[in-house]
């Protein structure tokens, strides 16, 4: 199959994609079909039809949620009831509890705590023992949660700081408290309680740093959860206040800020959280747990005014490995590492509650759709944890597995691809990084960046952490974590992209049913004159081997760099080939150009000061061309395997050895898998053969 120019609006539309890029890609999830088969039609691409599942489809992803709108409309377990006023779409009960607690969530959650019951002390934090009281209707517990809500201060978070910690952490203990403990407080605490809160939240909401324009930064989401809940939770006896509060979170932040910018490309479009794998679950969990349940059993439905967080469910699906990793270091549920992260090493992030906390809520609200039948899939297999009180009015369903969904999905707002070679557990996952963030903090320096799993085991990844450092280039000096060379990048004269004011750009996409194919042209990001880097991705899904094709300008004294690491330290096989073994499995990378590297080194990350904590502790190879010339190419193949696999013996012929920028390069994998690249500093054409068919 040849390879065709991806045009340009495709980049403008949503999000998992199978089909070749000049005869339409598929989305799992997007804005418009009526099919219920993910895999089934052409989607996005040049000649295209639409998506092949969208919004409309009574039993697809997109399909709209079970809710009907207006007080006391029909929800997944009912309405808020009683009297009280629509504001801002949505029904607020004149009596408390007004956020989360409905009739119907009252009555299963005390089902559930007949055998789910606690006693939780001052330890257990003001939310549990708000939850414990309405459960049992126990004075102490609400007693202890005032009591330690009484303590609070965060008048030092005024407007000029940049961001307020304590108040993302804690702001909904304290709104909880007073919503759902209104009836224990007394009239001087309540009065003591909204003059403070009112005082705190209107200084916190006036900060730059997490306000609007910052759409995927966990302070702005940590806002919009505050001002919602105390908007909501004192509207009768605060009312100016509270207009002010859900004004900002609900109209200025959300439906004018962030919902335009979760649609676009470059942007939010896709509906991965940008803060990484720690930070950014953090923008759907903080909404998820109470706010935008609150919101929908008011009537309003806040979670389908964007496509977003149906990208979130399928990201979260994506994101995660395909069975738990081995490791002697680190075990559990992994997701594949971005950005800033400070729990990572501590095994198992894909349990944490604020993924199992989000899904829960997705599979609840969607649970008639595929989407929701695949957020309770990925449940049923992670287990994760889930807060208590989401927990507790969760009702269950039915799942789906993965099967029916697409083998690729395509992050439009960070241009990240995330991929496998099929839905077993035994299969080869990956992600290419190949664009940057907007708005948010805790981003690294990872443009062109891939990432391997196998079977459990990590053959490839960054190095993870967050203000550690790595031993710089070479092995010489060091260098901060966030910074390029702990990831998997290309590097110009021992330096990676990081200093450009301008995006990578994604040119050429494409995803079928025997492969994965994608070039990034990550000059912008370099911001160097002179320099041009443009990497090109092959995944050969029955192979399940990788080729990275680098088309690099820069001074002809430069050198230029292959970097890949190991969780083990490698075996330098012979002078074109490294072993990277992880227990059962193993990573064997082919250099094919140049075809006699000027030099390797494997440099042992361990040995930063601080060194990274002792569960990331990686390898990094680094593979260094000296071509005396300013253009050049770096040629790799990878091939992920069993430890015991039949090695690949790939090969390259140039058409044209002479000239450097015209000609093709065949790259022969094995007897029936072929690559025919066009030369050049701009990846313009090329063909696949696999299994004998082109």
């Amino acid at each position: 199959m040849r390879h065709s120019q991806l045009v340009a609006s495709v980049l403008l539309l949503l999000m998992p994609v199978t089909g070749c890029s000049g005869g339409g890609t598929q989305a799992a999830d997007g804005s418009g079909g009526s099919g219920s088969d993910p895999a089934s039609g052409g989607a996005n691409g040049s000649g295209g039809s639409g998506p092949a599942t969208g919004h409309g489809g009574s039993t697809n992803p997109g399909s709209g949620g079970m809710l009907t709108s207006g007080a006391g409309g029909t929800t997944p377990q009912g309405g808020f009831t009683g009297s009280g006023s629509m504001v801002h779409g949505i029904f607020i009960p004149n009596d408390h509890p007004r956020l989360f607690w409905t009739p119907d969530r009252l009555t299963a959650a005390k089902a559930w705590w007949k055998s789910h019951s606690f006693s939780p002390d001052t330890s257990d934090g003001p939310t549990l023992n708000a939850f414990a009281y309405m459960m049992t209707g126990t004075a102490k517990y609400c007693q202890q949660a005032i009591s330690a809500e009484q303590t609070f201060d965060l008048s030092d978070c005024t407007a000029s700081k940049a961001g307020c910690d304590d108040s993302r952490y804690f702001g909904e203990d304290a709104i909880l408290t007073y919503d759902w403990c209104y009836p224990v407080m007394t009239d001087s605490q309540r009065t003591t309680f909204t003059k403070n809160w009112n005082s705190w939240l209107t200084a916190i909401s006036m900060q730059s740093w997490g306000g609007p324009g910052m759409s995927q930064s966990n302070y702005y989401w940590g806002n919009v959860r505050n001002e919602g809940e105390w908007g909501i939770a004192s509207y009768y006896e605060n009312q100016t206040v509270a207009e002010q509060m859900l004004k900002d979170a609900l109209d200025t932040r959300y439906t004018n800020d962030f919902v335009p910018a979760s649609t676009k490309a470059g942007q939010g479009l896709g509906g991965l959280g940008l803060e990484g794998g720690q930070y950014g679950p953090y923008q759907g969990y903080y909404v998820s747990s109470i706010l935008f349940p609150s919101i929908v059993a008011g009537g309003r439905d806040i979670f389908d005014e964007t496509s977003y967080w149906k990208g979130t469910v399928l990201n979260r699906i994506y994101m995660t490995p395909p069975q738990k990793t081995v490791s002697s270091m680190r075990s559990g549920w992994d997701v594949f590492p971005f950005d800033d992260d400070e729990t990572w090493q501590d095994g198992s992030p894909g349990t944490a509650n604020e993924k199992g906390t989000f899904m829960t809520a997705a599979a609840t609200l969607w649970a008639p759709s595929n989407i929701g039948k695949w957020a309770r899939q990925w449940l049923a297999q992670v287990k994760p944890g889930v807060d208590p009180p989401a927990a507790s009015v969760d009702p269950g369903g039915s799942s789906q597995d993965f099967s029916g969904l697409p083998l690729d999905y395509y992050n439009g707002g960070t241009r990240y691809l995330i991929g496998r070679n099929d839905w077993t557990a035994n299969a080869t996952s990956y992600m290419w990084q190949m664009g940057e963030h907007y708005s948010d903090g805790h981003e690294h320096a990872d443009w062109g960046a891939f990432q391997i799993n196998r079977k459990g085991r990590w053959l490839s990844r960054e190095t993870v952490g967050y203000t550690e450092s790595v031993p710089g280039y070479g092995g010489t000096g060091n260098q901060a974590l966030n910074l390029g060379l702990a990831h998997n990048v290309p590097l110009i004269n021992g330096a990676a992209a990081g200093g450009g004011n301008s995006s990578p750009v994604v040119n050429r996409l494409e995803s079928q049913a025997g492969y994965a194919y994608a070039v990034a042209d990550l000059s912008n990001a370099f911001g160097k004159s002179g320099v041009h880097v443009e990497r090109e991705y092959w995944f050969i899904r029955d192979l399940e081997t990788f080729v990275i094709f680098d088309r690099l300008t820069a001074t002809a004294s430069q050198s230029r760099t292959f970097v890949f690491h190991c969780e083990t330290n490698p075996t330098l096989v012979d002078t074109t080939h490294v072993k990277c073994v992880n227990g059962d499995q193993q990573l064997l990378v082919t250099t094919l150009l140049p075809a006699a590297p000027s030099s390797r080194t494997v440099v042992n990350e361990s040995k930063a000061s601080p060194p990274p904590p002792a569960a990331n502790t990686q390898y990094r190879v680094e593979i260094n061309d000296m071509p005396g010339a300013s253009t050049s190419y770096t040629l790799h193949v990878l091939q992920a395997m069993d430890a015991s696999g039949t090695v690949l013996a790939p090969t390259v012929t140039d058409s044209a050895s002479g000239s450097p920028t015209s000609g093709t390069l065949t790259v022969k994998l094995d007897a029936s898998h072929t690559l025919t690249i066009t030369k050049g500093m701009t990846s313009s054409g090329g063909s696949i053969s696999i299994g004998g068919q082109s």
